[in-house]
């Protein structure tokens, strides 16, 4: 069984914080990482911090309470001292990452942000941003070329994306900055062949990896992109990687993939890897191998 650092306990709280809303209280990725790192037999040189950040980062003014910020950063502090000549993982799902910097820590988290200050040797790898999967299944006949259903305030390219291609032939949109957009989401998403996937207040989107389980091909458009496990996926294959400076040539590219059928070898790529690798199980297991001696 992997070594687990000594953690207060109130820094390990169970999950409260209901997002995306399909996820209900379900566990969040920290708390299936707890679960499945304090459980498996794994021979690691690494010691594992169990702390469940989103959860309490969210508890605590969205990360924004300095006193709380400092209380784990001094905890930090003492680690080497502790712990002399180790190493150290964590997982993090919340967008700001962890908020302390670790020294000799590997990150594995959801997202990246400047808020969180990054010591020397430590290293932030990408994981992806997961949640439970969306209940049906795609239609036969798909009558969407491309679908998007989210929040167009959560970074100003998004607004971007949406004053380009809303109303555009073939473009289903619902754009809602207050509801639960789960229903409408999975109902234009299993209509449609590709689906809009824009960084929101992170790098990255749900959007990405829901797409991809919806068995659509995602359409990821960020500044920054934040990819899992590139040395396993090629995500040219999986999805179409846009920089905001492209939004204009997606109507083009779409309407080559459909004319010429290329769509498909995204499909059928993009379900082999999120089987594989954008599970819950896959994600653990890809980390796991990343600590593994």
């Amino acid at each position: 069984m992997i070594r687990v650092v000594d953690t207060p306990q109130q820094w390990i709280p169970k999950n409260t914080f209901q997002y995306p809303p399909h996820q209900g209280l379900n566990p969040l990725i920290e708390e299936r990482a707890f679960s499945y790192f304090t459980t498996m037999d794994i021979d690691s040189d690494y010691l594992y911090i169990p702390i469940q950040w989103t959860q309490y980062h969210c508890s605590n003014n969205w990360g924004n309470d300095t006193a709380k910020i400092a209380e784990i950063q001094n905890w930090a502090n003492e680690l080497p001292s502790k712990y002399p000549g180790e190493k150290f993982f964590t997982v993090v799902q919340y967008d700001d990452g962890t908020l302390v910097s670790i020294d000799n820590c590997k990150v594995f988290a959801a997202s990246n942000s400047p808020k969180s200050p990054k010591a020397d040797t430590q290293e932030y790898i990408p994981i992806p941003l997961l949640s439970d999967p969306h209940p049906g299944s795609p239609k036969e006949v798909r009558m969407n070329k491309v679908g998007f259903a989210g929040r167009n305030d959560t970074h100003p390219m998004r607004k971007v994306m949406c004053d380009k291609l809303e109303g555009l032939e073939g473009y289903k949109f619902f754009v809602n900055q207050t509801a639960s957009l789960s229903e409408v989401f999975r109902d234009i998403i299993y209509d449609s062949v590709f689906g809009l996937a824009p960084r929101g207040y992170g790098p990255t989107s749900f959007r990405l990896y829901e797409t991809m389980q919806m068995d659509a091909v995602p359409i990821y458009i960020s500044d920054v992109f934040w990819l899992p496990f590139e040395d396993v996926i090629d995500w040219n294959k999986a999805a179409i990687l846009i920089t905001p400076d492209r939004i204009d040539e997606i109507p083009g590219i779409v309407d080559n993939l459909l004319e010429t059928g290329e769509f498909e070898k995204y499909l059928e790529y993009g379900r082999m890897v999120y089987d594989k690798y954008l599970t819950w199980d896959g994600t653990l297991n890809q980390i796991a191998q990343s600590i593994s001696k």
